[in-house]
């Protein structure tokens, strides 16, 4: 039996599709960095194969001590006798930022005889936000096996699941690949294919429909100036009387040390006084 190494830029959602196909609870989050060890698990459709979560890395070359380590298990992985898929998760919404790494593993895994495949994750926003994404022309670009899958939805998991345990794909094309070409190819793959449109100002104008419609827009604005209030009026009262107090009696003290006088009156009625008005 095979096994199944994820790899992938660090977000991409590798340890949320080794949830999905193992049925486990690795930490997941929406920031980078929560992998820092290798998690193994099983495939809940079949427990004699075994699928490995590598952390997350944006390259194979190594700019902290944590990532040297990750690096260096993948290489040991990718080096060993065992029959091995690798399968790179990308993060479709952000193409371009996994790319390199994808190459570079990718020559690897041709060095070493191993099938190297690539997860297209998170097309569910793909295509919730209508953006386009050329799939076929990313696989004959890469030269590898692209799926589209996500991993929250988990549409398209079987079918590269399926792929992942008995597929037979020929090896990746770039065995030979110095890394100048590898970032030159990565960021060529990138500028030609990554989504169309733009997905930060679709989300705005989504939201901006929601914020000043006819309706919805004055629930918002009804909404917002509640809060406000209340946080001025009601939540920041504790506060306020909190340090009101801590004033007047920081006044009282120096006042008590002080003669009486024009001088004393001064401090502890307009500046500790005015402070803690």
């Amino acid at each position: 039996m095979r096994d199944i190494l994820l790899v992938g830029a660090p977000n991409s959602g590798k340890s949320a599709l080794f949830n999905r196909l193992t049925g486990l609870k690795h930490k997941v989050a929406n920031y980078p960095g929560i992998t820092i060890d290798v998690g193994k698990g099983h495939l809940v459709s079949d427990t004699n194969v075994s699928l490995w979560d590598f952390p997350g890395t944006y390259s194979l070359t190594a700019v902290s001590g944590e990532e040297q380590v990750a690096i260096d298990n993948l290489r040991c992985a990718l080096n060993d006798d065992r029959e091995a898929v690798i399968a790179m998760v990308l993060d479709a919404t952000r193409l371009e930022k996994g790319l390199t790494y994808c190459l570079q593993v990718a020559r690897e895994a041709a060095r070493s005889k191993k099938t190297f495949i690539v997860l297209l994750n998170m097309m569910d926003i793909i295509e919730n936000d209508d953006l386009e994404l050329d799939i076929a022309g990313l696989q004959a670009a890469l030269g590898v096996p692209v799926f589209p899958v996500s991993a929250r939805t988990g549409n398209g998991v079987n079918t590269a699941e399926q792929a992942m345990v008995s597929g037979e794909f020929d090896l990746p094309p770039w065995a030979e690949t110095p890394d100048v070409l590898i970032s030159g190819s990565a960021q060529q793959i990138g500028d030609r294919f990554s989504p169309k449109g733009d997905l930060l100002v679709r989300r705005q104008a989504r939201l901006d429909h929601w914020l000043l419609g006819t309706v919805s827009g004055g629930i918002a604005f009804v909404s917002i100036m509640t809060l406000f209030f209340q946080a001025i009026f009601t939540w920041a009262a504790p506060l306020m009387d909190g340090v009101e107090a801590v004033v007047l009696s920081m006044g009282g003290l120096v006042a008590s040390v002080m003669p009486s006088g024009m001088a004393a009156d001064f401090i502890n009625d307009a500046i500790f006084g005015g402070l803690g008005a």
